[in-house]
């Protein structure tokens, strides 16, 4: 039987220091772009494999925030959404206003969308990758 090494990560510690959500780490290993081994249904990391990991360089065509390609909103717009809804504007309304729809508006007043990453690049979801 395998046993964890006293230094493995989990992988919502691994999620955590690369700034993604738990789920995007399970897409990682499960494509074989990060290294891990599973014990009892948990997924292990060495810290070791998981920094080779973070140092290598975003694929290109994966841009994020305003540089990707089907991008509505810039990042200044963006701000001015989260202002303008934190002072009382509706969903649907900024929507409305931006031509989009208010799943849009939503996931980036929840920060779902357009979320700064570990590095400070804005990314179109809550993800570093």
């Amino acid at each position: 039987m395998t046993t964890p090494r006293p230094r493995d990560l989990t992988a919502a510690e691994a999620a955590e220091r690369l700034g993604v959500i738990r789920r995007r780490v399970y897409h990682f290993i499960h494509t074989g772009r990060l290294p891990a081994r599973a014990l009892g249904g948990i997924w292990l990391i060495d810290p070791a494999d998981l920094e080779k990991f973070a140092a290598k360089p975003r694929p290109v065509g994966q841009a994020g925030g305003e540089r990707h390609g089907g991008a509505k909103l810039t990042a200044a717009q963006v701000a001015n959404i989260r202002q303008a809804h934190a002072g009382g504007a509706t969903i649907s309304g900024l929507a409305r206003q931006h031509g989009v729809d208010r799943t849009t508006i939503w996931r980036i007043v929840h920060n779902k969308q357009w979320v700064a990453d570990a590095t400070g690049r804005k990314g179109t979801a809550k993800s570093a990758r």
